[in-house]
C-alpha cells in the first residue's frame, strides 16, 4: 500500500511515494521496511503540466530514469521501490541537470565536515552524546 501526494508549480511538479507496509519495531525504535518491490503509481497533473519533457527519479543517491505514460489525467509511472520515492515531472528540459549539480555541490559540503556517524563508530558516539540528558 502507498500514499501518493504532489506539489505543484507552473513548470514541475514532486510526485511522492510513500510505502506503507512498514513494522514498527518498538525494541529498536525504527521503522522496519521490505525490500523494493515492483509498483504502478498513477499522479493526476494539472492540464497545463499533463504532457511533461521529462520524468525521473531523484534520491540521495542520483537521479534515475523511469518507466511512464501519459494518462488521461497525468502521469503513470512503473518502478521497483520501498520507503519513500521523489520523483519530478517538468516542463524544464535543463532541470535534471541542475538538480544533479546541486546534489553533488551538497555531498562535496557534507564530506567537508568529516563526520560520518554511520561509518565511524566515533562520529556515531558524539551524536548520540547530543541526545543524552543533562
Amino acid at each position: 500500500m502507498w500514499d501518493l501526494a504532489s506539489i505543484i508549480t507552473p513548470e514541475s511538479a514532486l510526485l511522492f511515494a510513500l510505502d506503507l507496509t512498514y513494522e514498527a519495531n518498538p525494541k529498536e525504535k525504527i521503522f522496519k521496511f521490505g525490500p523494493p518491490r515492483p509498483a504502478r503509481f498513477e499522479f493526476a497533473l494539472p492540464p497545463f503540466l499533463r504532457q511533461p519533457k521529462d520524468i525521473f527519479r531523484i534520491g540521495a543517491d542520483g537521479i534515475h530514469e523511469v518507466r511512464h505514460d501519459f494518462i488521461t489525467r497525468g502521469v503513470r509511472i512503473e518502478d521497483r521501490i520501498s520507503k519513500v520515492t521523489v520523483y519530478v515531472a517538468t516542463k524544464d528540459l535543463g532541470l535534471r541537470e541542475q538538480l544533479e549539480s546541486r546534489r553533488r555541490e551538497l555531498l562535496l559540503f557534507e564530506q567537508s565536515f568529516q563526520f560520518d556517524p554511520a561509518k565511524s563508530d566515533m562520529d556515531f558516539e558524539q551524536l548520540t552524546s547530543l541526545l543524552a540528558p543533562n
